[in-house]
């Protein structure tokens, strides 16, 4: 089961390790690439694939005993969500006008794996992990809605970097400052 003693390194949660370098990731690689314009592909995966090494090098840094497949759902997660991506750069091709453009699909499929691997993070490590899931969630659905033209939303189709990068990159942000400042708390006596 889960080591208590691991979830630290020395007075940093090692959660702390995990988050918040791939938050700052996230929110840098977002808004680069909000600011690029329409990328190149090469740009889009260079940027994508630094945010991903950080992220994956601080959950490595940051895993403890009993959370192994925390880290394997996030693997596959991650690896999904790769899959799809050069799938769309590499093998896809538009058949006509009236085929879809998975380049839209991009931002609704990285929020959702997200998601969906928050959620096991919620089960494993914190239930608080929901409150990241959810959105991640909801705003990847709309998204995905907005793509295939079911409920139109300008903001998220023309914005789908800034929204993963605040979604994402904001909210894991977040929630490393507050496995922070939870682990500083002194129990009251």
């Amino acid at each position: 089961m889960l080591n208590i003693d691991s979830l630290k390194l020395g007075p940093i949660p090692k959660v702390f390790l995990i988050l918040v370098p791939w938050g700052v990731a996230l929110l840098i690689g977002g808004l680069v690439h909000q600011n690029m314009g329409d990328p190149t592909p090469s740009k889009f995966l260079m940027v994508w694939a630094v945010v991903t090494v950080v992220g994956l090098a601080g959950h490595s840094l940051g895993l403890c005993r009993g959370l192994e497949w925390n880290f394997v759902v996030w693997v596959v997660a991650i690896s999904l969500a790769w899959a799809f991506t050069f799938f769309v750069f590499q093998v896809y091709e538009p058949k006509g006008p009236n085929d879809p453009i998975l380049y839209s699909d991009l931002g609704a499929v990285w929020l959702g794996l997200m998601g969906i691997a928050f959620i096991f993070t919620a089960f494993q490590v914190n239930p608080l992990f929901w409150l990241i899931a959810i959105p991640h969630l909801v705003i990847a659905l709309g998204m995905e809605l907005s793509a295939r033209g079911i409920v139109k939303i300008d903001f998220l189709d023309g914005n789908q970097p800034l929204l993963v990068a605040l979604i994402d990159g904001g909210l894991t942000l977040i929630a490393g400052i507050v496995a922070l400042v939870l682990s500083t708390r002194q129990p009251v006596k």
